[in-house]
């Protein structure tokens, strides 16, 4: 029987307080986001997030992913047509997504979303590329705290 104070007993019986030792109940512990980082780096998550930060390999994980799936299509595309509404669909819903993506990760750099209207100007896109591959901030910026995986990775 938990003999802590009202109020602190109920969240130490869950393992949430301070103090609070192992979980002596035998009911399955819902896995968090937090307990599966690559599927918050799939940016389908947070795909509608543009607050917060983004690591590297946040970033690339979700691009890489998404042109994987991209040639998938376009390959599928040349043997069946149809597969190019499949790929026309795909990229309509992973557009909000990269956005929200690219714009977190210009936060790890310390740079504003509006960096990411470099890409409508021609070879001034390339300055984009430099800023997804620098090396994101170790320390807390205007934007917030690096998560976890931002001080190992980036």
């Amino acid at each position: 029987m938990n003999t802590a104070p009202s109020g602190v007993g109920v969240l130490t019986a869950f393992g949430l307080g301070q103090g609070a030792g192992p979980r002596n109940d035998l009911r399955p512990i819902r896995a968090s986001r937090r307990q599966h980082p690559m599927v918050a780096e799939a940016g389908l998550i947070k795909f509608t997030d543009f607050e917060g930060r983004a690591s590297r390999a946040e970033y690339w994980v979700f691009n890489g992913t998404n042109a994987v799936v991209a040639v998938a299509f376009a390959l599928l595309g040349v043997e069946y047509p149809w597969a190019m509404w499949g790929y026309l669909l795909f990229l309509l819903a992973v557009l909000c997504p990269c956005i929200a993506v690219s714009v977190r990760r210009l936060h790890d750099t310390n740079r504003s979303g509006s960096w990411l209207l470099l890409a409508l100007i021609p070879f001034a896109g390339l300055a984009l590329l430099v800023f997804f591959l620098e090396k994101g901030q170790p320390q807390p910026n205007k934007y917030g705290v690096p998560n976890g995986r931002n001080l190992r990775s980036s």
